[in-house]
């Protein structure tokens, strides 16, 4: 099987076998686009039939002109689509930015004049609509109001003190307008606490170990905040926790609502590194191997997990979902329910998905989805094979599947997607071609 390329300014299309799978930017031919039926015309050499065939999925990983110069820690979204990356680097485009900068599908820019240290947390919160970043830097928590402005370091909290150590994750009530963070911290509280402005820092009852990730989900009608991470015992109940613990977020609840924190009789085995909930249902990843292996989905109401497959095998950092319900997990791992997934796998509710190409070339440590989009960040130069710096922009993980006949000036049909880019196999007979496809 030969691979075709469309390599010149005048659209056609030329063969190098040699090279392997070639990639085809519709978006730069567009004048092959025939708009009236959203198909492509394909110019091949007169009397020849073939079939072009692209069963296997595509993927592009987009570098996102080039991508950040270091480790990316956390992905977040504003309202207007614009995606927001923290980590540890110092330029994002070719651009100077600290540590945290915006994409807004174009073009890079530095967010408040960037921050001092490592950013491990991004969320949009506050009624404001506010960046807040968390990691390991001066005061460890910073809000921007908007990427003009400079960052405001909180050293306090309305003259209260704020962490002596790294903060990991949020979680924000719109709600309410309160704020969680966890991390490895002791002031103002044990490595987790929660702020609401004009009332000052909210005691969460302490854990005496890190917390690495927050989610708020909603049981049997009673709001609460879910926490993971590496602690065995949480709140001033001292109640034993196996990783992953639950607290009321009901206001009108006993007055130590706010401190006490319930077991989800969960029984993992190890820390959880990631969590997103959906109505009760708490999807978990992290490195645990019993009673599932790295990852699953916990039922609140009836404490039973259902496990994704064998799991994966190693550390599952991240998660996100697409509009279908499918799972993208991202982490340590090199292999998920038993087959080959370089630090990112898809789970389709069924089983692993190799849809994702050959993945990337080391962990991968935040994922996002927003407008048919997966984007993905970590300590990767490398994404399906291609240069791609620690950021990226996976598209169409669906692929598109099928054969399609070709003949003179036939028209290769497919529902397009906007900047879409295609990979296209055709069969080598050896015959020769003018100015079209080899066959």
């Amino acid at each position: 099987m030969s691979f075709v390329s469309l390599t010149n300014s005048g659209g056609s299309l030329t063969v190098n076998p040699s090279i392997g799978v070639q990639q085809i930017n519709l978006n730069d031919y567009d004048y092959l686009l025939d708009t009236s039926d959203n198909s492509i015309n394909v110019p091949v050499s007169a009397g020849t039939t073939n079939i072009l065939n692209n069963d296997l999925p595509y993927i592009y990983y987009d570098t996102l002109l080039g991508g950040v110069d270091g480790s990316v820690n956390a992905i977040t979204f504003d309202a207007n689509g614009n995606l927001y990356v923290g980590g540890s680097f110092t330029t994002a485009g070719g651009i100077p930015a600290n540590n945290v900068a915006k994409w807004d599908g174009s073009s890079w820019s530095a967010v408040g004049g960037g921050l001092n240290g490592t950013v491990y947390a991004l969320i949009i919160g506050d009624s404001d609509n506010q960046l807040y970043a968390g990691g390991d830097f001066s005061g460890n928590l910073a809000y921007v109001s908007n990427i003009t402005s400079l960052w405001t370091i909180q050293y306090t909290f309305d003259g209260e003190p704020i962490m002596d150590g790294p903060v990991y994750c949020f979680a924000f009530d719109a709600l309410t307008d309160i704020l969680y963070f966890g991390g490895d911290f002791t002031v103002p509280y044990t490595n987790i606490a929660a702020h609401k402005y004009g009332i000052g820092s909210i005691n969460k009852g302490n854990a005496n170990g890190v917390v690495r990730s927050l989610t708020i989900t909603v049981v049997n009608g009673i709001r609460s905040l879910i926490a993971g991470g590496d602690f065995t015992v949480i709140g001033s109940n001292l109640e034993p926790s196996s990783y992953i613990a639950r607290n009321s977020l009901q206001l009108d609840g006993p007055s130590d609502f706010q401190v006490r924190w319930y077991d989800l009789s969960a029984n993992l085995n190890g820390p959880v590194y990631s969590l997103i909930s959906d109505s009760g249902l708490i999807y978990a990843g992290g490195n645990f191997t019993s009673p599932i292996t790295r990852v699953g989905l916990f039922n609140i109401s009836s404490a039973t997990w259902t496990a994704f497959g064998s799991g994966v095998n190693a550390t599952v950092k991240a998660f996100t979902r697409d509009g279908s319900g499918n799972v993208f997990v991202g982490g340590d791992f090199t292999a998920a329910g038993g087959t080959t997934a370089n630090y990112i796998a898809k789970w389709d509710g069924v089983e692993w998905s190799a849809s994702l190409g050959n993945g990337t070339n080391a962990p991968v440590n935040a994922l996002g989805f927003i407008n048919n989009s997966l984007y993905i960040g970590g300590e990767f130069t490398e994404g399906n094979g291609d240069p791609v710096n620690y950021i990226a922009e996976i598209e169409n993980t669906t692929g598109i599947l099928g054969d399609v006949d070709v003949s003179v000036n036939s028209k290769f049909l497919f529902s397009l997607i906007e900047n879409q880019k295609i990979n296209v196999f055709v069969t080598s007979t050896g015959v020769p071609y003018t100015n079209g496809l080899l066959i």
